[in-house]
């Protein structure tokens, strides 16, 4: 068998053979044994000591990823308000969870906006808008007669 120099160390029942400068050599099997040993160690420590760091860990992971959906979510949202030319100030209206929901309620809220807004001083019969009529009648061409009320 293979014997390997690992320094200074003591097995009992077994006998220790001890190398020139008086190290002690153990065999291949001595070896694997007390790796295995120090792993299994190893193992049970970070088990009892570690899963409620890992776990706290995992939260703060899963925490971190939600709030990093909702941000890009949000972005997107205000992306869509961005490329239809939407006000802005809908986005802290309407819930940003879900992207196609906001664009259906966006889409009715302007579309409602849109159908109650009436121009100023539209006359919907006459197919001009009042100012028209009003810079009309201050134009210069337009000169103000005044009734003749004294004369008769």
């Amino acid at each position: 068998m293979e014997q390997i120099d690992v320094g200074n160390g003591n097995s009992p029942k077994e006998e220790v053979k001890k190398d020139e400068q008086g190290n002690r050599l153990f065999t291949q099997e001595e070896v694997d044994k007390i790796i295995k040993k120090r792993l299994e160690r190893h193992k049970t420590d970070a088990s009892a000591t570690g899963s409620p760091d890992l776990e706290e860990r995992e939260a703060e992971l899963k925490k971190l990823q939600s709030n990093l959906k909702a941000r890009e979510q949000k972005l997107d949202c205000k992306e869509y308000l961005q490329q239809c030319n939407y006000p802005a100030e809908l986005i802290d209206i309407i819930d940003t969870s879900d992207i196609d929901k906001f664009k259906e309620k966006a889409d009715a809220v302007v579309k409602i906006d849109n159908s109650r807004r009436v121009p100023p001083m539209a006359n919907p019969e006459a197919k001009t808008s009042n100012i028209d009529n009003v810079s009309n009648a201050f134009s210069i061409k337009n000169k103000h007669v005044p009734k003749d009320y004294f004369s008769k």
